[in-house]
């Protein structure tokens, strides 16, 4: 049990702070409350920062400049962010460099989860030109594409007989053949500066009874690809902040 004369403090303790009032003030960096007939003044901690750049190169000026009032900072960097921690002491304060794969990349993402099978010649072509981007000279080899449903027809390219090997179809279409696959150009990422093409090489597939076309990244490739964009952030990274004291990682924070 409490000495009488403790409780009695404790009551009078809690009465004071209920009749505690907020005294409203323009001013947000304090807060001011009267406490027992007293005013009383509190300063308000500044707002965590948790800034967004628009750009990797003023996240490094900006961890460039931080660098001299803190000697904590540390940059984690994945496919979807480069992150910088101001402070790694309190890791509360942060400056953002979202990134986000180009559309491109995400397309040839999903043809690698869910294939494309049974493309028409004319989806075909419009998947390699308007939504991959691809030149117009990369695309026209399959424009020349003309089905043959039997051997009375004339065709730029006869594929629907198992027996016609490639070398006919490069007579009869008057080119050296379809390829067996294609490098498909893209940009991997779609912020500013950081839209640097890279090479996604894809099987082609004809299905020549059907009269479509398949288009399919190889496997790993893509991943492959993403990891020498994030192997090129982390070098200019660290070339950046290479007079700073400020470590770089793989990873997120």
């Amino acid at each position: 049990m409490f000495p009488v004369e403790t409780l009695k403090g404790i009551q009078e303790t809690a009465q004071k702070a209920q009749a505690a009032q907020w005294i409203a003030v323009n001013d947000p960096r304090v807060v001011h409350y009267q406490i027992n007939g007293d005013v009383k003044q509190f300063a308000v901690p500044p707002a965590v920062r948790d800034h967004r750049t628009l750009s990797l190169d003023d996240l490094v000026e900006y961890a460039t400049a931080s660098s001299e009032s803190s000697e904590n900072g540390i940059v984690w960097h994945a496919d979807n962010a480069v992150t910088l921690v101001v402070n790694n002491a309190d890791r509360r304060d942060r400056v953002v460099f979202n990134l986000a794969l180009s559309r491109e990349v995400l397309a040839l993402i999903e043809l690698e989860k869910t294939g494309r099978a049974g493309l028409t010649q004319t989806a075909f072509i419009r998947l390699l030109r308007i939504t991959l981007g691809q030149p117009a000279d990369q695309v026209a080899r399959f424009r020349k594409l003309a089905w043959t449903a039997s051997e009375g027809n004339t065709a730029n390219v006869r594929q629907a007989k198992e027996s016609l090997d490639r070398s006919m179809m490069a007579e009869v279409s008057g080119t050296d053949g379809l390829p067996d696959q294609i490098d498909v150009v893209v940009p991997v990422y779609r912020q500013m500066g950081e839209r640097a093409r890279a090479s996604i090489t894809c099987a082609i597939e004809i299905d020549a009874p059907n009269q479509t076309l398949e288009l399919m990244p190889l496997p790993g490739v893509i991943d492959r690809v993403i990891q020498d964009a994030q192997a090129s952030i982390h070098e200019r990274l660290g070339r950046g902040l290479a007079a700073t004291a400020i470590p770089v990682y793989y990873g997120s924070p």
